[in-house]
Protein backbone atom coordinates (compact mmCIF):
# COMPACT_ATOMS: atom_id res chain seq x y z
CA UNK A 1 0.00 0.00 0.00
CA UNK A 2 0.93 3.96 -0.39
CA UNK A 3 1.57 6.47 2.41
CA UNK A 4 -0.17 9.90 0.82
CA UNK A 5 1.93 12.80 2.73
CA UNK A 6 0.64 15.98 2.55
CA UNK A 7 3.20 18.69 3.58
CA UNK A 8 6.37 16.74 2.49
CA UNK A 9 8.49 19.57 1.22
CA UNK A 10 8.70 21.11 4.75
CA UNK A 11 11.28 20.24 7.88
CA UNK A 12 8.66 17.61 8.98
CA UNK A 13 7.31 16.34 5.92
CA UNK A 14 10.87 15.27 4.09
CA UNK A 15 11.81 13.41 7.37
CA UNK A 16 8.67 11.25 6.92
CA UNK A 17 9.28 10.91 2.94
CA UNK A 18 12.94 10.01 3.66
CA UNK A 19 12.48 7.69 6.42
CA UNK A 20 9.59 5.96 4.32
CA UNK A 21 11.82 5.55 1.50
CA UNK A 22 14.34 4.38 3.27
CA UNK A 23 12.08 1.47 4.35
CA UNK A 24 10.94 0.97 0.87
CA UNK A 25 7.23 1.98 0.99
CA UNK A 26 6.03 3.82 -2.03
CA UNK A 27 5.14 7.49 -0.92
CA UNK A 28 2.89 9.62 -2.61
CA UNK A 29 3.40 13.23 -1.94
CA UNK A 30 1.73 16.69 -2.28
CA UNK A 31 3.60 19.24 -2.26
CA UNK A 32 3.37 23.60 -3.35
CA UNK A 33 6.53 23.47 -5.08
CA UNK A 34 8.60 21.04 -6.28
CA UNK A 35 11.72 23.17 -7.27
CA UNK A 36 11.88 22.84 -2.86
CA UNK A 37 11.41 19.21 -3.10
CA UNK A 38 13.98 18.23 -6.00
CA UNK A 39 16.91 18.88 -2.99
CA UNK A 40 15.55 15.65 -1.33
CA UNK A 41 15.33 13.54 -4.12
CA UNK A 42 19.46 12.67 -5.07
CA UNK A 43 20.09 10.84 -1.90
CA UNK A 44 17.39 8.67 -2.95
CA UNK A 45 17.60 8.01 -6.34
CA UNK A 46 17.41 4.12 -5.82
CA UNK A 47 13.79 4.39 -4.46
CA UNK A 48 12.78 6.96 -6.74
CA UNK A 49 10.04 4.70 -8.46
CA UNK A 50 8.61 3.84 -4.97
CA UNK A 51 8.06 7.90 -5.18
CA UNK A 52 4.40 9.95 -6.61
CA UNK A 53 5.08 13.86 -6.66
CA UNK A 54 1.83 16.16 -6.84
CA UNK A 55 2.72 19.27 -7.16
CA UNK A 56 -0.49 21.43 -5.62
CA UNK A 57 -1.78 23.37 -2.63
CA UNK A 58 -3.85 21.26 -0.80
CA UNK A 59 -6.31 24.21 -0.34
CA UNK A 60 -6.89 24.45 -3.63
CA UNK A 61 -7.95 20.73 -4.88
CA UNK A 62 -11.26 19.79 -5.20
CA UNK A 63 -13.09 17.14 -3.16
CA UNK A 64 -12.90 14.54 -6.25
CA UNK A 65 -9.10 15.22 -6.31
CA UNK A 66 -8.39 14.79 -2.64
CA UNK A 67 -10.63 11.51 -3.09
CA UNK A 68 -8.69 10.10 -5.51
CA UNK A 69 -5.01 10.97 -3.77
CA UNK A 70 -6.21 9.16 -0.87
CA UNK A 71 -8.25 6.05 -2.55
CA UNK A 72 -5.56 3.07 -2.65
CA UNK A 73 -4.05 4.21 0.44
CA UNK A 74 -3.26 2.51 4.11
CA UNK A 75 -1.82 5.89 5.43
CA UNK A 76 -2.76 9.62 5.15
CA UNK A 77 0.50 11.80 7.19
CA UNK A 78 -0.53 15.43 7.32
CA UNK A 79 2.41 17.68 7.81
CA UNK A 80 1.15 20.66 7.32
CA UNK A 81 2.02 23.20 9.24
CA UNK A 82 2.60 27.16 8.97
CA UNK A 83 5.87 28.98 9.00
CA UNK A 84 7.37 30.33 12.31
CA UNK A 85 6.75 33.85 11.80
CA UNK A 86 4.33 36.13 12.98
CA UNK A 87 3.24 36.08 9.36
CA UNK A 88 3.56 32.66 9.02
CA UNK A 89 1.27 31.62 11.86
CA UNK A 90 -1.48 34.41 11.71
CA UNK A 91 -0.90 35.34 7.95
CA UNK A 92 -3.26 33.37 5.59
CA UNK A 93 -4.15 30.61 4.94
CA UNK A 94 -5.10 31.07 8.74
CA UNK A 95 -6.69 27.90 9.08
CA UNK A 96 -4.97 25.54 6.53
CA UNK A 97 -4.30 22.88 9.00
CA UNK A 98 -8.36 22.30 10.49
CA UNK A 99 -9.08 22.70 6.99
CA UNK A 100 -6.91 20.48 5.88
CA UNK A 101 -7.61 18.08 8.33
CA UNK A 102 -11.62 18.34 7.96
CA UNK A 103 -11.51 17.76 3.98
CA UNK A 104 -8.96 14.79 4.32
CA UNK A 105 -10.81 13.18 6.69
CA UNK A 106 -14.00 13.56 4.77
CA UNK A 107 -12.15 12.10 1.71
CA UNK A 108 -10.78 9.19 3.91
CA UNK A 109 -14.38 8.46 4.94
CA UNK A 110 -15.45 8.68 1.59
CA UNK A 111 -13.03 6.59 0.00
CA UNK A 112 -12.38 3.82 2.73
CA UNK A 113 -13.09 0.28 2.56
CA UNK A 114 -14.66 -0.74 5.81
CA UNK A 115 -12.72 -3.88 5.67
CA UNK A 116 -9.23 -1.88 5.09
CA UNK A 117 -8.94 0.76 7.74
CA UNK A 118 -6.98 4.04 6.47
CA UNK A 119 -4.78 5.60 9.07
CA UNK A 120 -4.42 9.26 9.62
CA UNK A 121 -1.31 10.69 11.17
CA UNK A 122 -1.30 14.26 11.84
CA UNK A 123 1.65 15.96 12.63
CA UNK A 124 2.08 20.02 12.66
CA UNK A 125 3.27 22.92 14.76
CA UNK A 126 -0.22 24.08 15.86
CA UNK A 127 -2.05 23.25 19.14
CA UNK A 128 -4.87 20.37 18.37
CA UNK A 129 -7.55 20.22 20.55
CA UNK A 130 -9.89 17.26 21.49
CA UNK A 131 -13.16 18.49 22.23
CA UNK A 132 -15.15 15.25 22.91
CA UNK A 133 -12.14 13.83 24.67
CA UNK A 134 -12.23 16.87 27.08
CA UNK A 135 -9.01 18.19 25.84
Amino acid sequence: MTVLILGGSGKTGRLVVEQLLAQNISVHVVVRSTDDFHALLPEHMSHINQLIITEASISNLSAQVLNELVSGCSTVISCLGHNMSFKGIYGQPRRLVTDSVKRICQSIKHTADNNVPVKFILMNTTGNQNIKAGE
